[in-house]
């Protein structure tokens, strides 16, 4: 191949990464909410908002830990455009995967 056919190649690519960003809504997206503040009802309450904006829960539950100090929503890096302007206090990072996003309720969540 030439420089040509490559750089056109890279173009294709990051043009199909940018058109399958614009096309993801939350409805696309499961997220697993996992309460590891030690307080009772947020991550019922957590789902219940992210239900309303949309998003799929695919479980909610007890973390590994009741002691998190802060909210981290572990997003797809395609959808993290999603995920900012939550109503309530978050670090957003960005995970592997393509559609699935875990939330981890930390102390902070009120």
């Amino acid at each position: 191949k030439n420089k040509k056919d490559v750089k056109n190649k890279k173009e294709e690519d990051k043009e199909t990464r940018s058109d399958k960003r614009k096309d993801l809504k939350p409805e696309d997206i499961t997220v697993r909410v996992l309460n590891e503040s030690g307080i009772n009802g947020a991550g019922a309450e957590t789902a219940e908002i992210l239900k309303g904006k949309g998003f799929k829960i695919s479980a909610v539950g007890n973390g590994e830990t009741q002691t998190r100090e802060k909210t981290v929503f572990a997003v797809p890096e395609s959808a993290a455009d999603l995920f900012y302007g939550m109503p309530f206090d978050c670090v957003i990072t960005l995970n592997d995967e393509s559609t699935q996003a875990v939330l981890r309720i930390g102390k902070d969540y009120r």
